[in-house]
């Protein structure tokens, strides 16, 4: 008999020393420091996110701001430019004219200078060379009233030949600096699926 009471006690001590080792309560949950949430639903946390007020549907990058997109237009200036020469002809600077008068009236325009090269000569001197043909079109530019901040120059040397053969000719019309107009107004991209583009608008 008294074997008999000593085994059912076992389980019961068992028991109470168990509980006796928990130290917190049953069904406590961890603080959350950080802001999981996703408030414009954008796919980046509130607590990463730099753009809290993303529009639905906008493609964003890893901090949650969307990507605009800047749109460009060719321009109609084409200026020539002798052998291994950067000096501008004066019969140009009538068209010089004509495109500062247009971003005068259009102040969200800048422009783009595009400088070229012909095949004569290494590609590492051409591309030296279409910079300083399209930084002196810059600066006759400046000279004309506009701000430097709304000319950008862009050096392509010989990657770009309007004529690719050894001819008299296609080096003429190489050795130029075309422009394009940049618009300062930007848009947002948006998410394109199967169906139709993802937008609220």
């Amino acid at each position: 008999m008294m074997l008999r009471s000593k085994f059912f006690w076992l389980p019961i001590v068992g028991a109470l020393a168990l509980s006796g080792c928990s130290t917190s309560p049953v069904g406590m949950i961890a603080n959350q420091d950080s802001d999981q949430f996703d408030n414009d639903r954008d796919g980046v946390i509130n607590e990463r996110d730099l753009c809290a007020d993303t529009v639905m549907g906008a493609v964003v990058n890893n901090d949650g701001c969307p990507f605009d997109i800047t749109s460009i237009a060719d321009g109609e200036l084409i200026v020539l430019f002798d052998h291994d020469s950067a000096n501008i002809h004066s019969n140009q600077l009538a068209e010089v004219k004509r495109i500062v008068g247009v971003l005068n009236k259009n102040p969200g325009l800048s422009l783009v200078l595009e400088g070229h090269a012909s095949a004569s000569g290494s590609a590492e001197y051409n591309l030296q060379l279409s910079k300083k043909r399209a930084e002196a079109v810059k600066q006759l530019f400046i000279s004309r009233g506009l701000s430097a901040e709304r000319l950008e120059i862009l050096p392509v040397g010989e990657q770009k030949l309007l004529l690719n053969n050894n001819t008299v000719q296609a080096d003429t019309l190489n050795r130029r600096v075309t422009t394009q107009f940049k618009s300062s107004d930007t848009y947002t991209d948006y998410k394109w699926h199967i169906y139709t583009m993802e937008s609220t608008l």
